[in-house]
């Protein structure tokens, strides 16, 4: 049961367990999982594992599952009011 933090160390020592042709491969693989579980560890949910069942999570682990995804959609001119201490 690896957690988000886990996953993003575990992605930096993939490609060198590669060859040069396979890390080309997983190259944009790998920069996009980063990128997602780095959104999800940004938000302070590193904790949580990869194998947690949605419907268990917090109201306040969803709400911040879904601001790592608005944050990772690359929208632009949008302003997020955050009402939390």
């Amino acid at each position: 049961q690896m957690s988000i933090r886990e996953a993003l160390e575990w992605c930096g020592t993939v490609p060198d367990h590669l060859g040069k042709q396979k890390n080309e491969i997983a190259r944009a693989i790998l920069k996009e999982i980063r990128e997602r579980l780095g959104f999800l560890n940004n938000v302070g949910l590193d904790y949580l594992t990869l194998s947690r069942n949605a419907g268990t999570l917090s109201g306040g682990e969803s709400q911040r599952i879904r601001l790592a995804s608005q944050i990772g959609s690359g929208l632009t001119g949008v302003l997020y009011v955050l009402d939390e201490p």
